[in-house]
């Protein structure tokens, strides 16, 4: 399968290896002009006031003081500095934060005491297609000398409330060793909806996340909750579903993957990702057809000295062709692989290609710890039940994540991990009954080794 024609689309590099487009929000939607949203965006922020603080767009000029917040709240002793211990080292770059200030695809907002930059905060405006809706926040930072004033809090009511008008749903992912992440996003109205075992290398060691989301009653409400799951992911969806008040779970059939076909891959050829491919498999409505969720996240880029990240392409198939292809990103500090998207001719061209890649990726950790995270659509029950099969467990539960054919549907995140367990997040989300509940239901399955990753010759 050809892989998908060069984007001809401007700054495809800007913020990660891979960029779903320069315009989102209502701005685009009511039909303005790319160059007009940031003159919207400073008319549209308010500045939020309130013991000293002045919470408002960062501007290029705050661009030092906020890598400075990124590296003292992430350095470590000796030489393992920010660098190692944050998942996006790009906001240790001045001229990057300096260039997403001056875009659109990006969202920063500075927390300012006497004129000084106290806090920052960011999210990526939507990482779906238009009718997705979807933002995805990051980096909640306040400086030492400012915590425990109410500065983040503060920065996340106000980043949460312009991103409220134009998004269906917004993701923000939590420390678990700290509560005080988990602490302000749950006052903002977010719901807990899943656990990343080993989600990243920080200051605390490789930690566990706390994956949060908040959902409009639209698009709650929009669900077709018809999807057949599996055990496993039925016992999530009810799970996180009971941890809002904006739905009842309600009944859903199940199907054990038992009945499944085998279909077996063929070889996989894997190379470096083209820039100028990348930003093919984020266009159209269809992004999604082949039930992986195919969304555009912020990933790290920009270490200096150390070789931490890859964008790959994965090609494949059915008897040894090449009719499906996915993108993939593989962090060496967080060893931790994201399948970002997969474009397939068949549903069996995509399993081949998935059965291969997982085999490819098993020798290519040699041993070590290997992290895989999927997303896929509740519809793609065979998929579902493919992952399950290669090793994978459902650890999040999305519900009413993307726009499908006759309303909003949901999603699960399957993640696998390889040849060790995982030691648990702490007690810190003892105290959120609900997330607690979804923790005790995922760490089981995150603390076993995976049985296939100990053969002694993996394929």
């Amino acid at each position: 399968m050809e892989l998908p024609p060069p984007s001809r689309r401007d700054g495809a590099a800007l913020y990660r290896p891979m960029v779903a487009g320069t315009g989102t929000g209502a701005a685009r939607r009511r039909g303005k002009p790319a160059d007009s949203i940031k003159r919207t965006m400073s008319l549209v922020i308010r500045k939020h006031s309130s013991r000293g603080a002045t919470i408002t767009r960062a501007e290029c000029g705050d661009a030092e003081a906020i890598c400075g917040l990124y590296a003292q709240a992430y350095a470590r002793g000796g030489d393992d500095g920010a660098e190692r211990n944050y998942p996006f080292p790009q906001l240790l770059d001045p001229d990057w934060v300096r260039q997403s200030i001056s875009g659109t695809a990006i969202f920063l907002l500075a927390a300012k005491c006497d004129g000084r930059v106290a806090g920052a905060t960011g999210a990526v405006r939507n990482i779906g297609s238009p009718c997705d809706r979807v933002s995805e926040c990051f980096g909640l930072v306040v400086h030492e000398g400012f915590r425990k004033l109410g500065v983040g809090a503060r920065l996340f009511a106000a980043l949460t409330g312009e991103l409220a008008d134009e998004s269906e749903f917004i993701i923000a992912e939590t420390r678990t060793a700290e509560s005080g992440g988990w602490r302000i996003v749950r006052e903002c109205g977010f719901m807990p909806i899943g656990l990343a075992p080993f989600a990243h290398r920080t200051p605390a060691g490789d930690e566990g996340m706390l994956l949060t989301a908040r959902v409009s009653a639209r698009a709650m409400n929009g669900v077709t909750r018809g999807d057949c799951l599996t055990p496993r992911g039925e016992k999530l969806r009810r799970v996180v579903l009971s941890a809002s008040c904006a739905v009842e779970p309600g009944e859903r059939s199940v199907r054990s993957g038992a009945a499944l076909p085998r279909r077996e891959g063929g070889r996989v050829e894997m190379r470096a990702a083209d820039s100028s491919h990348i930003d093919a498999f984020f266009q159209g409505e269809s992004r999604h057809g082949s039930g992986v969720v195919a969304f555009n996240r912020l990933c790290g880029c920009g270490t200096t000295g150390v070789r931490r990240f890859e964008t790959l392409v994965a090609r494949g198939g059915t008897d040894g062709d090449e009719s499906a292809c996915a993108l993939l990103t593989w962090d060496h500090v967080d060893h931790r692989v994201r399948l970002f998207a997969v474009s397939a001719e068949s549903e069996a061209a995509r399993d081949a290609l998935l059965t291969e890649l997982s085999g490819v990726l098993e020798r290519r950790a040699a041993g070590e710890r290997l992290v895989v995270v999927v997303d896929a659509c509740s519809r793609a029950l065979d998929l579902h039940m493919l992952l399950e099969r290669l090793g994978f467990f459902p650890t999040a539960y999305y519900p009413g994540l993307i726009a499908g054919v006759a309303g909003r549907e949901d999603a699960i995140q399957y993640t696998r991990i390889l040849n060790v367990g995982f030691t648990g997040t702490g007690d810190t989300l003892g105290v959120w009954a609900e997330a607690d509940r979804i923790r005790r239901l995922i760490e089981p399955d995150a603390r076993r080794v995976d049985p296939s990753s100990e053969r002694p010759n993996p394929r």
